[in-house]
C-alpha cells in the first residue's frame, strides 16, 4: 500500500539572491514616494496610517445611511473581497496604474520584470518537473509586493 499523502497543492514561488535584493532595493526605493502618491483613504502596509481607522470610517458612514430617512436619492455601500486579490492582480492593470500616476518608463519596465519573472514548478518524487509561468498576481512575501498591491488599490 502505498502511505496516504496531502493532496492540497499551493504553488510557491522561490527567489534567488539577486531578485530578492533587487526587489529590496526598489522596495526601498518605492516605500519612500508612495506616502505622496497615495491617498489618505488608504492605510494599510504604510507608516502613521492604522488600519482601524478604515473600520471607524465605515462604522460612521453605516450610521449615516442608517439614520438618513427622506430624499430621493439613494445611498449605497461597496464592499471589496481583498482576500485574494494578490493572486488576482492583472500584470497590464497595474502597468497602466504606474503609468498613470507619473512613473518613468524605465522604471515600469523594472518592475514589471520583476514581476514578471515568476515561474513554478512541481515536485514529482522529489525532483522537479514542469516550468508553469505565471500570467498575472504578485508574489506573497516579496518586498515589493505590498507597495504594489496599494498602487492597485490607488487605481480603484
Amino acid at each position: 500500500m502505498f502511505p496516504k499523502q496531502d493532496l492540497s497543492y499551493r504553488p510557491i514561488s522561490l527567489s534567488n539572491v539577486l531578485s530578492r535584493i533587487i526587489s529590496k532595493v526598489l522596495a526601498n526605493w518605492l516605500k519612500k514616494i508612495l506616502p505622496h502618491i497615495i491617498s489618505m483613504s488608504q492605510s494599510a502596509f504604510l507608516p502613521d496610517r492604522l488600519i482601524i481607522d478604515n473600520v471607524l470610517v465605515v462604522f460612521e458612514t453605516m450610521h449615516c445611511i442608517n439614520q438618513r430617512s427622506k430624499g430621493k436619492e439613494g445611498l449605497m455601500v461597496i464592499k471589496l473581497d481583498m482576500s485574494k486579490a494578490f493572486d488576482q492582480i492583472e500584470w497590464s492593470c497595474l502597468e497602466r496604474i504606474m503609468e498613470k500616476l507619473g512613473f518613468h518608463d524605465q522604471w515600469i519596465s523594472l518592475m514589471m520584470m520583476c514581476i514578471k519573472s515568476v515561474s513554478y514548478s512541481m515536485l514529482l518524487n522529489g525532483e522537479p518537473k514542469g516550468l508553469i509561468h505565471s500570467t498575472r498576481g504578485i508574489r506573497r512575501g516579496d518586498p515589493i509586493s505590498s507597495n504594489l498591491f496599494l498602487l492597485c488599490g490607488e487605481g480603484l
